[in-house]
């Protein structure tokens, strides 16, 4: 692995110029983006009800005393709980926020440290490093709260190890990741492949170093809940995405591909629609970063030293097809966020080669002009959709967070002040309404709930399984969108009451004991009214 000993550290200028250029303007949007949304996304909140009940001697549980794997991030969760467990567990939503910054800057500097070592240019690296940190799901991942920004650490520093020669802390790095999110192992198997290129005589010994490392969670989570694996997974596709089973392997492809092509960058909805031409500047974006993607896999592949980089290109290609097979959901932005690290390295690499060429000996004057033209054109694109984007998502943020203030937090603290502590909850938004309820919840998506998860795989019809649940869990209170029971729709799809013999079940057990409405209503429109249901004695 010689040719990784090119350029064994930083200068001082390195580090400097990182904190100028790309950490610093880039934690500024951080910081506006989280005190003008006050984003705090639903998921997250799962993840600290885990932690806190860790902290607090409860166990590793949602619901105390049901030991159900319903986070998937174990790793995460377990430094949360340390945390909370330190400075209270008040604190643990701030800790989330401010270690998923820390991680987020972690991850762009390995970035930029991977590419000086990879002999690209500075200003070259720190751009590529500030088009990452600037792009608007990477903002949203580092603010919201969630385990992405450390996945994304764990990626680039085991990249980073293994080009300066150390497969021993890639890893143990790539275990780690797949500790906090069990998608991870996509990821280790692409740093593997390098293992097996690389050091062919080394392998078994890094894969015994892999297994023992994971050894402890997996006997522990074993013993503990019964499987390594996070019931969310299993929830995942039996409950919430089941529909993804209407469609025909093709047609499902089809719609991960439309997906994936969010790791490019660019987003649909514009908000500065000058002359209505959105569709036209969406293509124009996803035209030059597609140019600068190929030019920089053809940089890869020129170059010998370079050819490590190749992992970039692979990884996001693996996790397509594991998330194809694996009917992974599809409207969650987050779990794009490690591909769209990959991306972006790569479309900083293509714009290098581009540069290079505009300095080509030989290369006439109009030809130079052109490619300089061209490129100019190509980074103010890219740079107008990180600009863009930023303020788009911004809007969007702002609108959720205040759905999930004024609604679902409301509903929370309502079941707690006016619920028996003994009670119990379903619904399907747990991460709000769960945790400010702080009562046993019977979660509708399935995502802690084995019981739920079994019904729905023992009734494929909807309004069965719905029926079900009721009537052998019998939760004592149940959240539902007001227009499921007003209009007969079941969220996850078809009918909720397939005939009036199960409405007249429903409305024999089943009051209205409160109805929410968000104060801008006409705006969620349906998505802005919940009722809470309270079973009669």
């Amino acid at each position: 692995m010689s040719e990784f000993k090119s350029q064994s550290s930083l200068k001082r200028a390195d580090y400097v110029s990182f904190a100028l250029v790309a950490m610093l303007p880039s934690l500024v949007m951080w910081f506006l983006f989280q005190r003008t949304t006050g984003i705090r996304l639903e998921d997250a909140l799962i993840t600290y009800r885990y932690a806190e009940n860790i902290a607090l001697g409860n166990g590793f549980v949602f619901n105390p005393g049901e030991r159900v794997l319903g986070t998937t991030t174990p790793l995460y969760t377990l430094i949360l709980a340390a945390l909370g467990f330190v400075f209270g567990t008040a604190s643990i939503p701030v800790a989330s926020s401010i270690l998923s910054a820390l991680l987020g800057q972690l991850a762009g500097f390995l970035t930029f440290a991977t590419l000086r070592r990879m002999q690209v240019s500075r200003l070259i690296a720190l751009g590529t490093s500030l088009l990452l940190l600037t792009q608007p799901e990477i903002v949203v991942s580092a603010t919201g709260g969630m385990e992405t920004m450390l996945v994304v650490a764990l990626m680039s520093g085991s990249l980073y190890a293994f080009t300066a020669g150390s497969s021993r802390v890639a890893v143990a790095l790539c275990a780690l990741l797949v500790l906090t999110r069990i998608d991870g192992v996509v990821w280790t198997s692409v740093i593997f492949l390098l293992i097996l290129w690389r050091e062919r005589e080394n392998v078994l010994a890094r894969i015994l170093q892999f297994i023992l490392i994971l050894l402890p969670w997996i006997a522990f989570a074993t013993f503990y809940f019964g499987s390594p694996v996070p019931h969310s997974v299993a929830a995942k596709g039996t409950v919430v995405y089941a529909r993804i089973a209407e469609l025909t392997p093709i047609e499902n492809l089809a719609a991960h591909l439309r997906w994936f092509a969010g790791v490019l960058g660019p987003h649909r909805n514009y908000q500065w629609d000058y002359f209505h031409g959105a569709a036209y500047l969406y293509h124009a974006i996803m035209a030059a970063v597609v140019i600068l993607l190929v030019c920089g896999i053809f940089a890869i592949a020129r170059r010998v030293e370079r050819r490590t980089l190749g992992a970039l290109v692979l990884f996001p290609l693996l996790l397509l097809v594991a998330y194809w097979i694996g009917n992974a959901p599809r409207n969650f932005g987050w779990y794009l966020t490690p591909p769209l690290w990959c991306c972006m390295v790569v479309v900083g690499l293509g714009f290098e080669s581009l540069f290079a060429s505009v300095h080509r000996e030989g290369l006439g004057t109009i030809k130079r002009t052109a490619f300089a033209i061209s490129l100019t054109a190509m980074l103010g694109l890219v740079g107008f959709n990180s600009v863009e984007g930023h303020y788009s998502v911004s809007l969007n943020h702002g609108r959720y967070q205040e759905l999930e203030d004024n609604l679902r937090t409301r509903v929370g603290t309502w079941l707690e002040s006016n619920s028996p502590k003994n009670a119990s909850v379903a619904m399907e938004a747990i991460g709000y309404q769960g945790t400010h309820a702080q009562r046993r919840i019977i979660d509708l998506a399935g995502l802690i709930s084995p019981e739920v998860v079994r019904i729905n795989s023992e009734n494929p019809n909807r309004s069965v399984a719905f029926q079900q649940i009721l009537a052998q869990l019998k939760p004592d209170f149940l959240v539902l969108r007001s227009f499921e029971v007003e209009t007969n729709e079941n969220w996850f799809g078809g009918s909720l009451f397939e005939n009036e013999g199960q409405q007249r079940f429903f409305h024999k057990y089943y009051r209205i004991a409160e109805k929410f409405s968000h104060p801008d209503s006409d705006f969620w429109s349906r998505a802005g009214h919940l009722t809470i249901f309270a079973r009669k004695d």
